[in-house]
């Protein structure tokens, strides 16, 4: 005939099934907020790529002002040389000549600006496939993402409910002196109501249990860790 299970036995069984049920409720809880995540990539990624299409845009328009600027003046020195040629003092010419070179820095200026505008023309340009990837991936990614996850949250909810008839079998298995103190502690802590107890050290808070204390838990009876009041379960045997 089998011996019942010690409260100890019962403790570290249901220690990994509220573990498991916490981790199967978490995941679940995850599935909406893992579909806002996908959508806010595909959101983010198509911003980008908007933006870089609207700044080359604007670049490409910049780019013909400028030139068209740049025709401008050159037209306008062309006249102003002209009309120097018709000239006969030197005061006249020297008005000319400043007017002239004024406008021949503006046309330098407008050619390094045009420079500048044509790197990053060249540079947004070059950028383009990888933005239109990025959107393409993002799309991907949430299409399999809605086409599996009513089968994902299946699963999720199958095992879940597993887990829940596992737990309402074997809880009655704990005496019912420690029934009260196992609600109590679990309706506080939820599935950190447990602790496994290493070399007679409770790994949840790393107390320190007297050898009397983890002799109790060694033959499985129910004892509570005097540092955080978890319930312990699982003393190994220390090496001499």
């Amino acid at each position: 005939m089998t011996s019942p299970a010690t409260p100890g036995k019962i403790l570290s069984r249901l220690h990994e099934l509220r573990t498991r049920e916490f981790d199967l409720s978490e995941a679940l809880g995850r599935l909406p907020r893992q579909l806002v995540v996908h959508q806010g990539k595909l959101n983010k990624a198509t911003k980008l790529r908007d933006e870089n299409s609207a700044r080359l845009k604007q670049l490409q328009v910049d780019h013909r002002a400028k030139e068209s600027q740049i025709k401008q003046l050159t037209q306008h020195i062309e006249k102003l040389e002209t009309q120097r040629a018709g000239l006969s003092t030197p005061k006249e010419f020297e008005a000319i000549d400043h007017e002239v070179a004024h406008e021949r820095n503006q046309i330098a200026g407008l050619e390094d600006e045009i420079l500048i505008t044509l790197d990053e023309i060249e540079q947004r340009t070059g950028k383009g496939p990888e933005l239109e990837a990025a959107i393409t991936t993002a799309k991907n990614d949430l299409t399999e993402f809605e086409k599996n996850q009513p089968s994902i949250k299946k699963d999720l909810e199958n095992d879940l409910a597993s887990i829940r008839k596992q737990l309402a079998e074997e809880e009655p298995g704990l005496p019912r002196e420690h029934a009260a103190t196992y609600q109590r502690i679990l309706a506080k802590q939820g599935h950190e109501a447990f602790s496994k107890v290493e070399e007679r050290v409770c790994l949840a808070c790393r107390t320190t249990i007297d050898m009397q204390s983890a002799g109790k838990v060694r033959r499985g009876e129910f004892l509570l860790c005097p540092g955080c009041g978890r319930m312990l379960h699982g003393v190994q045997p220390e090496e001499e």
